[in-house]
Protein backbone atom coordinates (compact mmCIF):
# COMPACT_ATOMS: atom_id res chain seq x y z
CA UNK A 1 0.00 0.00 0.00
CA UNK A 2 2.83 2.36 0.78
CA UNK A 3 4.35 1.71 -2.66
CA UNK A 4 0.95 2.28 -4.28
CA UNK A 5 0.62 5.71 -2.71
CA UNK A 6 4.15 6.58 -3.69
CA UNK A 7 3.50 5.69 -7.33
CA UNK A 8 -0.01 7.03 -7.79
CA UNK A 9 -0.19 9.92 -5.33
CA UNK A 10 -1.10 10.44 -1.71
CA UNK A 11 -4.31 9.23 -0.16
CA UNK A 12 -7.26 11.52 0.57
CA UNK A 13 -6.28 11.55 4.25
CA UNK A 14 -2.71 12.52 3.36
CA UNK A 15 -3.98 15.33 1.13
CA UNK A 16 -6.32 16.55 3.87
CA UNK A 17 -3.46 16.60 6.38
CA UNK A 18 -1.24 18.44 3.90
CA UNK A 19 -3.93 21.02 3.14
CA UNK A 20 -4.52 21.57 6.86
CA UNK A 21 -0.80 22.08 7.42
CA UNK A 22 -0.61 24.58 4.56
CA UNK A 23 -3.61 26.46 5.97
CA UNK A 24 -1.92 26.66 9.36
CA UNK A 25 1.23 28.03 7.71
CA UNK A 26 -0.82 30.69 5.94
CA UNK A 27 -2.53 31.60 9.22
CA UNK A 28 0.79 31.72 11.06
CA UNK A 29 2.11 34.24 8.53
CA UNK A 30 -0.72 36.70 9.18
CA UNK A 31 -0.43 39.45 11.74
CA UNK A 32 -3.04 39.49 14.53
CA UNK A 33 -6.32 41.16 13.60
CA UNK A 34 -5.56 44.31 15.63
CA UNK A 35 -2.30 44.81 13.71
CA UNK A 36 -3.98 44.32 10.34
CA UNK A 37 -6.69 46.81 11.33
CA UNK A 38 -4.10 49.37 12.39
CA UNK A 39 -2.15 49.02 9.15
CA UNK A 40 -5.27 49.32 7.01
CA UNK A 41 -7.37 51.90 8.84
CA UNK A 42 -5.21 53.70 11.40
CA UNK A 43 -2.16 54.71 9.42
CA UNK A 44 -0.08 52.06 11.13
CA UNK A 45 -0.39 53.72 14.54
CA UNK A 46 -0.11 51.12 17.30
CA UNK A 47 -0.32 51.15 21.07
CA UNK A 48 0.59 48.80 23.88
CA UNK A 49 -2.12 46.25 23.11
CA UNK A 50 -0.97 45.91 19.49
CA UNK A 51 2.68 45.45 20.52
CA UNK A 52 1.69 42.79 23.05
CA UNK A 53 -0.38 41.02 20.38
CA UNK A 54 2.82 40.53 18.35
CA UNK A 55 4.77 38.73 21.06
CA UNK A 56 3.52 35.25 20.31
CA UNK A 57 4.57 34.89 16.65
CA UNK A 58 6.24 38.18 15.70
CA UNK A 59 8.62 38.90 18.54
CA UNK A 60 11.17 40.83 16.44
CA UNK A 61 8.46 43.14 15.12
CA UNK A 62 7.56 43.89 18.74
CA UNK A 63 11.25 44.46 19.50
CA UNK A 64 11.34 47.07 16.74
CA UNK A 65 8.20 48.87 17.93
CA UNK A 66 9.48 49.09 21.51
CA UNK A 67 12.70 50.84 20.51
CA UNK A 68 10.58 53.37 18.59
CA UNK A 69 8.19 53.77 21.51
CA UNK A 70 11.14 54.76 23.73
CA UNK A 71 12.33 57.50 21.36
CA UNK A 72 11.14 60.29 23.66
CA UNK A 73 13.23 58.98 26.57
CA UNK A 74 16.78 58.62 25.34
CA UNK A 75 18.10 57.11 28.56
CA UNK A 76 15.39 54.44 28.58
CA UNK A 77 16.11 53.72 24.93
CA UNK A 78 19.82 53.33 25.71
CA UNK A 79 19.06 50.97 28.59
CA UNK A 80 16.74 48.94 26.37
CA UNK A 81 19.46 48.56 23.73
CA UNK A 82 21.82 47.41 26.47
CA UNK A 83 19.27 44.86 27.67
CA UNK A 84 18.76 43.53 24.14
CA UNK A 85 22.50 43.27 23.54
CA UNK A 86 23.10 41.43 26.81
CA UNK A 87 20.28 39.03 26.01
CA UNK A 88 21.50 38.26 22.48
CA UNK A 89 25.05 37.68 23.75
CA UNK A 90 23.91 34.84 26.01
CA UNK A 91 24.90 31.36 24.88
CA UNK A 92 21.52 30.00 25.99
CA UNK A 93 19.47 32.76 24.31
CA UNK A 94 15.98 31.88 23.09
CA UNK A 95 12.99 33.92 21.96
CA UNK A 96 11.08 33.25 25.18
CA UNK A 97 13.69 35.31 27.03
CA UNK A 98 13.13 38.13 24.55
CA UNK A 99 9.36 37.87 25.02
CA UNK A 100 9.79 38.23 28.77
CA UNK A 101 11.92 41.36 28.36
CA UNK A 102 9.51 42.88 25.84
CA UNK A 103 6.48 42.19 27.99
CA UNK A 104 8.14 43.99 30.89
CA UNK A 105 9.14 46.92 28.67
CA UNK A 106 5.72 47.27 27.02
CA UNK A 107 3.87 47.14 30.34
CA UNK A 108 6.12 49.93 31.63
CA UNK A 109 5.19 52.23 28.74
CA UNK A 110 2.59 54.98 29.28
CA UNK A 111 -0.91 53.72 28.59
CA UNK A 112 -1.46 56.33 25.87
CA UNK A 113 1.77 55.64 23.98
CA UNK A 114 1.46 55.18 20.23
CA UNK A 115 4.10 54.36 17.65
CA UNK A 116 4.00 54.28 13.87
CA UNK A 117 4.50 50.73 12.66
CA UNK A 118 3.67 51.04 8.96
CA UNK A 119 6.95 49.26 8.17
CA UNK A 120 5.30 46.04 9.32
CA UNK A 121 3.22 46.02 6.14
CA UNK A 122 6.37 45.64 4.06
CA UNK A 123 7.64 42.88 6.31
CA UNK A 124 4.35 41.04 6.10
CA UNK A 125 4.39 41.12 2.31
CA UNK A 126 7.96 39.83 2.20
CA UNK A 127 7.54 37.35 5.03
CA UNK A 128 8.88 37.94 8.52
CA UNK A 129 11.06 34.82 8.51
CA UNK A 130 12.41 35.75 5.08
CA UNK A 131 13.54 39.13 6.41
CA UNK A 132 15.25 37.51 9.36
CA UNK A 133 17.10 35.11 7.09
CA UNK A 134 18.04 37.90 4.68
CA UNK A 135 19.45 40.02 7.50
CA UNK A 136 21.36 37.04 8.90
CA UNK A 137 22.88 36.39 5.48
CA UNK A 138 23.76 40.09 5.08
CA UNK A 139 25.54 40.14 8.44
CA UNK A 140 27.57 37.07 7.50
CA UNK A 141 28.40 38.45 4.05
CA UNK A 142 29.42 41.84 5.42
CA UNK A 143 31.70 40.25 8.01
CA UNK A 144 33.29 37.93 5.45
CA UNK A 145 33.90 40.70 2.92
CA UNK A 146 35.09 43.35 5.39
CA UNK A 147 36.15 41.55 8.58
CA UNK A 148 37.69 44.70 10.07
CA UNK A 149 34.65 46.88 9.35
CA UNK A 150 32.42 48.21 12.10
CA UNK A 151 28.75 47.45 11.27
CA UNK A 152 26.84 50.70 11.59
CA UNK A 153 23.10 50.06 11.68
CA UNK A 154 20.87 52.82 10.35
CA UNK A 155 18.15 52.98 12.99
CA UNK A 156 15.59 51.94 13.72
CA UNK A 157 14.34 49.58 11.04
CA UNK A 158 17.53 47.55 11.30
CA UNK A 159 16.56 46.66 14.87
CA UNK A 160 14.77 43.74 13.21
CA UNK A 161 18.27 42.46 12.49
CA UNK A 162 19.99 43.41 15.72
CA UNK A 163 20.14 39.87 17.06
CA UNK A 164 22.10 38.63 14.04
CA UNK A 165 24.69 41.39 14.08
CA UNK A 166 25.28 41.03 17.82
CA UNK A 167 25.64 37.25 17.70
CA UNK A 168 27.66 37.01 14.49
CA UNK A 169 30.07 39.83 15.32
CA UNK A 170 30.44 38.71 18.93
CA UNK A 171 31.39 35.23 17.73
CA UNK A 172 34.00 36.80 15.43
CA UNK A 173 35.52 38.76 18.32
CA UNK A 174 34.47 42.15 16.93
CA UNK A 175 34.58 44.90 19.55
CA UNK A 176 31.81 47.28 18.45
CA UNK A 177 28.52 47.89 16.68
CA UNK A 178 27.17 51.38 16.00
CA UNK A 179 23.58 52.54 15.61
CA UNK A 180 23.13 55.77 13.66
CA UNK A 181 20.00 57.94 13.91
CA UNK A 182 19.83 60.04 10.72
CA UNK A 183 17.51 62.65 12.25
CA UNK A 184 20.10 63.33 14.93
CA UNK A 185 22.84 63.70 12.33
CA UNK A 186 21.02 66.48 10.48
CA UNK A 187 19.85 68.38 13.57
CA UNK A 188 22.33 71.26 14.06
CA UNK A 189 21.36 71.51 17.73
CA UNK A 190 21.89 67.80 18.39
CA UNK A 191 25.08 66.68 20.12
CA UNK A 192 24.85 62.98 19.34
CA UNK A 193 24.66 60.86 16.19
CA UNK A 194 23.46 57.58 17.73
CA UNK A 195 24.72 54.80 19.98
CA UNK A 196 28.04 53.02 20.36
CA UNK A 197 27.68 49.38 21.44
CA UNK A 198 30.79 47.76 22.88
CA UNK A 199 30.77 43.96 22.78
CA UNK A 200 34.17 43.53 24.41
CA UNK A 201 36.07 43.59 26.69
CA UNK A 202 32.75 44.21 28.44
CA UNK A 203 29.27 45.17 27.31
CA UNK A 204 28.30 48.83 27.24
CA UNK A 205 25.92 51.03 25.25
CA UNK A 206 26.75 54.74 25.15
CA UNK A 207 25.54 57.77 23.24
CA UNK A 208 27.86 58.53 20.32
CA UNK A 209 28.86 62.22 19.99
CA UNK A 210 29.00 63.88 16.58
CA UNK A 211 32.39 65.29 17.48
CA UNK A 212 33.90 61.84 17.12
CA UNK A 213 33.96 59.81 13.95
CA UNK A 214 32.71 56.27 13.67
CA UNK A 215 35.78 54.88 15.38
CA UNK A 216 38.20 57.30 17.05
CA UNK A 217 38.79 60.99 16.23
CA UNK A 218 38.70 62.74 12.88
CA UNK A 219 42.30 63.65 12.10
CA UNK A 220 42.01 64.83 8.48
CA UNK A 221 39.46 66.16 6.00
CA UNK A 222 38.57 66.11 2.33
CA UNK A 223 41.13 65.15 -0.31
CA UNK A 224 43.93 65.27 2.26
CA UNK A 225 42.30 62.40 4.14
CA UNK A 226 43.40 58.98 2.80
CA UNK A 227 40.56 56.54 2.20
CA UNK A 228 42.06 54.24 4.82
CA UNK A 229 41.33 56.92 7.43
CA UNK A 230 37.93 58.12 6.25
CA UNK A 231 35.23 56.90 8.61
CA UNK A 232 38.37 55.70 10.45
CA UNK A 233 38.62 53.09 7.73
CA UNK A 234 36.00 50.91 9.34
CA UNK A 235 32.34 51.89 9.00
CA UNK A 236 29.92 49.88 6.85
CA UNK A 237 26.38 51.27 6.92
CA UNK A 238 23.57 48.71 7.14
CA UNK A 239 19.99 49.45 6.10
CA UNK A 240 17.06 47.27 5.08
CA UNK A 241 16.02 48.91 1.81
CA UNK A 242 17.18 51.68 -0.48
CA UNK A 243 14.27 53.00 -2.48
CA UNK A 244 13.61 56.74 -2.32
CA UNK A 245 17.23 57.25 -1.18
CA UNK A 246 16.10 59.65 1.55
CA UNK A 247 17.96 57.91 4.38
CA UNK A 248 21.16 57.50 2.37
CA UNK A 249 21.07 61.21 1.51
CA UNK A 250 20.86 62.06 5.21
CA UNK A 251 23.90 59.94 5.99
CA UNK A 252 25.89 61.19 2.99
CA UNK A 253 24.89 64.82 3.63
CA UNK A 254 26.29 64.80 7.16
CA UNK A 255 29.75 63.59 6.25
CA UNK A 256 29.89 65.76 3.15
CA UNK A 257 28.81 68.96 4.89
CA UNK A 258 30.73 68.43 8.14
CA UNK A 259 33.90 66.79 6.87
CA UNK A 260 33.90 67.16 3.06
CA UNK A 261 33.88 63.38 2.78
CA UNK A 262 32.01 61.48 0.08
CA UNK A 263 30.28 58.29 1.19
CA UNK A 264 31.55 55.48 -1.08
CA UNK A 265 29.01 53.10 -2.57
CA UNK A 266 30.64 50.04 -1.06
CA UNK A 267 30.08 51.46 2.42
CA UNK A 268 26.32 50.84 2.21
CA UNK A 269 24.83 47.36 2.50
CA UNK A 270 21.11 46.54 2.23
CA UNK A 271 18.95 43.46 1.79
CA UNK A 272 16.82 45.17 -0.90
CA UNK A 273 18.44 47.67 -3.27
CA UNK A 274 15.96 49.36 -5.61
CA UNK A 275 18.43 51.90 -6.99
CA UNK A 276 20.03 51.64 -10.39
CA UNK A 277 23.74 52.22 -10.76
CA UNK A 278 23.29 55.64 -12.36
CA UNK A 279 21.18 56.84 -9.42
CA UNK A 280 23.88 55.76 -7.03
CA UNK A 281 26.60 57.59 -8.95
CA UNK A 282 24.46 60.74 -9.00
CA UNK A 283 23.64 60.47 -5.32
CA UNK A 284 27.20 60.18 -4.15
CA UNK A 285 28.63 63.01 -6.25
CA UNK A 286 28.91 66.42 -4.54
CA UNK A 287 26.59 69.07 -5.93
Amino acid sequence: MQVFRSLFGSSARDRQTQNSHESNNIYDSLYPESIRYSLRYNGGRMGKSEILALLDRFVHEAQYLVVKALASDREQQRQYLCELTRLFMREDYNDDQLRQLLRYRVNALPDDVTVKGAKLAQLNRSGSSNWQQAFHDLAVKTLNEKPDAVPTLIAFTTMFAYQHFVQIYQAAGAPKIFIIVPEWLLDPDETYMGYSVSLKPHLSVELKPKSRCIFGNWTCQGEECPMSRRYCGNAVFIDDTINTRTTVRKIASFWQSEYALILPEDRIRVITDLRDSQDMVHLMKPK
